[in-house]
């Protein structure tokens, strides 16, 4: 597999353009980093949002907070349930988080209207894959 076909494989869900996937060739030679490709998702991210991007990283922990706790006020500010939050998040990636002790948050405000998509996960990188792929 090449380069290229790498590029792709791994990018399937956020579609580099052209341009992007040049810069990517020429900043790398001949293997793609795990630091160019979070900057990639990361360009992706901001450039497809016509307001604020977040990204919080054990914010519960600045409180002390349990993460069962802390994801509940999370969707009881929403007016949703910790029930509805962990159907939203998934219960393995749930479960993970109390495991791992670690909540990475990503919010994206897509549209100016108010709008935005929020992932909830143990792992930076997957939130980051996960969140561009709604984009």
């Amino acid at each position: 597999m090449n380069i290229r076909e790498m590029i792709k494989k791994e990018t399937e869900t956020c579609l580099l353009t052209n341009e992007q996937e040049i810069k990517v060739l020429n900043a790398c030679g001949m293997f793609l980093t795990q630091e160019v490709f979070i900057s990639l998702l990361l360009e992706k991210l901001v450039s497809r949002c016509k307001n604020s991007v977040s990204i919080r990283v054990n914010t519960h922990k600045d409180y002390s907070e349990s993460i069962r706790d802390y994801i509940e006020k999370i969707y009881i500010l929403g007016h949703e349930t910790l029930e509805d939050g962990i159907e939203e998040i998934g219960q393995d990636v749930y479960n993970k988080m109390i495991d791992k002790n670690t909540v990475v948050e990503i919010q994206a405000y897509t549209e100016t209207s108010g709008g935005f998509l929020r992932v909830i996960h143990y792992d930076f990188i997957k939130a980051l894959k996960c969140i561009c792929s709604q984009i």
